[in-house]
């Protein structure tokens, strides 16, 4: 029997975090790269439909997931080739005003979808802030997010 992975080559590992890991990996008859998160965390159910569910052009992209030998979760999402903003900012000491200015509005944008989608990201930073090949911003790493209930709004704090 086929696995859904067989679908894909494995490329490289590119992340590491609390849950799995993140690897590269390139769909055969696609032709195309994708990032896809392994992990063996119960609470990415929650999480595969919240990032299923979110659809923005700033926000990156969901393309499928399942579950892989009975033990671990695979989840697909767009690649951004780009890197991160921090790594951007690592290699570099000067960003053009229009830039900032671009990536900004994006996130902005981003975040107001989600806030009017009822949904709070709770770990904005740069290292979550991905750019494409074209230097467009999408937002990522949906692993703290919460959808809100009408209730909650009442109720919610955001801290720095």
């Amino acid at each position: 029997m086929e696995s859904r992975m067989d679908q894909y080559e494995i490329m490289e590992q590119i992340g590491r975090g609390a849950f799995g890991a993140a690897i590269l990996v390139l769909h055969k008859s696609e032709k195309k790269k994708y990032p896809s998160n392994f992990s063996h965390s119960k609470f990415l159910i929650t999480y595969i439909a919240l990032i299923a569910r979110v659809q923005h052009p700033y926000i990156v992209g969901f393309k499928e997931a399942w579950v892989e030998k009975g033990c671990f979760v695979c989840i697909v999402t767009g690649y951004c080739e780009g890197s991160d903003i921090l790594m951007k900012m690592s290699n570099a000491v000067y960003f053009p005003q229009e830039k900032l200015c671009k990536w900004f509005a994006q996130l902005l944008l981003a975040v107001e979808y989600l806030h009017s989608n009822f949904v709070l990201h709770h770990d904005l930073k740069c290292s979550n802030i991905f750019l494409t090949k074209d230097q467009d911003v999408r937002l990522g790493d949906f692993g703290l997010a919460k959808t809100l209930k009408a209730d909650d709004l009442d109720s919610s704090v955001c801290t720095m």
